[in-house]
């Protein structure tokens, strides 16, 4: 039950009511069906283009092996240097509220 109809008593919501369970369809124009149909196009061209890999299985196989060497061992020194310098500092520094 809609609460505006319980408010409202016999008299109807107000305005057009364009969502919920008995809502107003949308009348199909011209223009409505054209945009239907380019979206559906849009669609279309989209998986065609999603279809086709943009690699082949012989190149997209260790593709990234080169930079990856390169950024995982930039990576690893990062977090190592970060844990030595959590290592250098004392207990106390780290525990603010001076129950240890």
């Amino acid at each position: 039950m809609f609460l505006s109809a319980l408010l409202f008593g016999a008299r109807s919501t107000p305005g057009k009511q364009w969502i919920g369970k008995h809502r107003r369809t949308w009348k199909m124009t011209a223009t409505r069906r054209k945009n239907t149909r380019d979206r559906e196009k849009l669609v279309r061209e989209v998986e065609e283009v999603l279809s086709r890999p943009y690699l082949s299985l012989e190149q997209e196989h260790r593709h990234s092996m080169e930079r990856r060497k390169e950024y995982v061992p930039m990576f690893m020194r990062r977090q190592r240097n970060k844990w030595l310098k959590r290592e250098q500092l004392p207990f106390s520094s780290l525990v603010k509220h001076g129950n240890y």
